[in-house]
């Protein structure tokens, strides 16, 4: 009977430590192999993957650290493109899949982080798994205006206007050199004189917004270099960068431009990112 009993009881045992096994790992989540899991959060619509997609914007956070602290990134990514920040195949295949407005939760190894999060490369390294929550934010066309749609989250408060900047710039095909809060990419290079306050300068220039709607006809300015109300805080920053000859775009949030109430005139709204297009015409040296 005591025998009997014993083996009841490893049967039962058995039989639990089975079913255990069979739940998984994550039993709430979606096993896609190789140590990593999916479970989904929120639904998308299939509206935004009626079309080819040109770019991916991705919402991505990292949840809690040792500290308990949550980091975020946001990713404007072509889809083929996608691999350098997943790169295994099942997971790569579901964001590819994800619709529009969708939230995923994920669980993958600590090491595939550093792709997303590589500034916190020594706590991730050490953490056997990471969570991320995904969101499919947008799927852009090929006729999307991207830039666009970031100037309109940040003039709302939902994106910084840098970091709208610098989604916006990743779209096009040139050098962005970055100097604090202004960006540049120069379309003419030149050994000409270098500008300093006290100079003589003609340049010509057209004010953009971030969409690239241009928002003035070719405006040319002679003035002194460094005189007071001349010009706005980001030009005059980007300018001193530039040479005699040179031509560059400048771009700046509404902090260096018109502000959170916009221009007088009302061509720029309140709180919105733009660009200038500058070519320097002339420098005279100051005595």
């Amino acid at each position: 009977m005591k025998f009997q009993s014993l083996f009841i009881g490893v049967f039962v045992s058995l039989i639990a430590v089975t079913i255990a096994s069979c739940e998984g790992k994550h039993p709430e989540y979606l096993d896609l192999g190789d140590g990593h899991y999916k479970k989904l959060l929120a639904l998308g619509d299939d509206q935004g993957n009626a079309v080819i997609s040109s770019y991916f914007a991705l919402q991505v956070t990292l949840f809690p650290d040792s500290l308990g602290n949550q980091k975020g990134t946001y990713l404007l990514v072509h889809p083929e493109e996608l691999y350098k920040y997943f790169p295994h195949e099942s997971l790569l295949k579901d964001i590819n899949q994800m619709k529009q407005g969708e939230v995923c939760r994920y669980i993958l190894p600590g090491k595939e982080s550093l792709l997303l999060f590589s500034a916190d490369s020594t706590e991730l390294v050490s953490r056997a798994e990471v969570e991320y929550e995904v969101k499919m934010e947008k799927r852009f066309a090929s006729d999307d205006n991207i830039c666009e749609y970031f100037m309109h989250k940040a003039q709302e408060n939902m994106m910084d206007e840098i970091d709208a900047i610098k989604l916006c710039q990743s779209t096009k095909n040139m050098e962005w050199l970055d100097y604090g809060k202004i960006s540049m990419a120069w379309i003419n290079k030149t050994d000409g004189d270098s500008i300093k306050s006290g100079d003589e300068i003609t340049i010509e220039y057209n004010t953009y917004w971030l969409d690239g709607t241009r928002k003035d006809s070719l405006t040319n300015m002679q003035t002194t270099f460094g005189k007071p109300g001349q010009m706005i805080p980001g030009m005059q920053y980007g300018i001193s960068l530039m040479r005699s000859g040179e031509r560059a775009l400048v771009y700046m949030p509404s902090s260096l431009a018109f502000g959170e109430d916009g221009s007088q005139t009302g061509i720029i709204p309140p709180k919105t990112p733009i660009y200038f297009d500058i070519n320097v015409l002339e420098v005279k040296k100051s005595k």
